[in-house]
C-alpha cells in the first residue's frame, strides 16, 4: 500500500507562531466513516477518544490525558495569589 503524507503549515491566530499539521483522510468502512491517520501518528488499536464538534470540524482528545491535565490545573488554582482571575 502506497503511503502519502501531506503537511499543512499556517500561522496560529492567537500567537502568530507557524504551526505544522499532518493531514488524515476520511473513508467509508461499512456503514461508518473512518479517519486514516498518517503513519507517524500511530495510536493503539481500540484506543478511545472524546470527539468535540467545532465550527470547522472536530477535536479528538484522550479522556485519560484530559483528566490528568484537569487534575494538574486544579492543583495550580489559587497557588499564585498575585495572578488575576479571569472574569467569566
Amino acid at each position: 500500500m502506497k503511503s502519502s503524507t501531506s503537511t499543512v503549515s499556517r500561522k496560529s491566530k492567537g500567537t502568530g507562531v507557524l504551526v505544522s499539521a499532518r493531514l488524515g483522510k476520511v473513508f467509508q468502512s461499512g456503514n461508518s466513516a473512518a479517519l486514516r491517520l498518517p503513519a507517524g501518528m500511530r495510536v493503539p488499536v481500540g484506543k478511545t477518544f472524546a470527539l468535540t464538534p467545532t465550527a470547522s470540524g472536530f477535536v479528538a482528545v484522550d479522556p485519560a490525558e484530559q483528566a490528568k491535565r484537569r487534575k494538574a490545573m486544579a492543583a495550580l488554582f489559587g497557588s499564585a495569589s498575585d495572578f488575576p482571575l479571569r472574569e467569566a
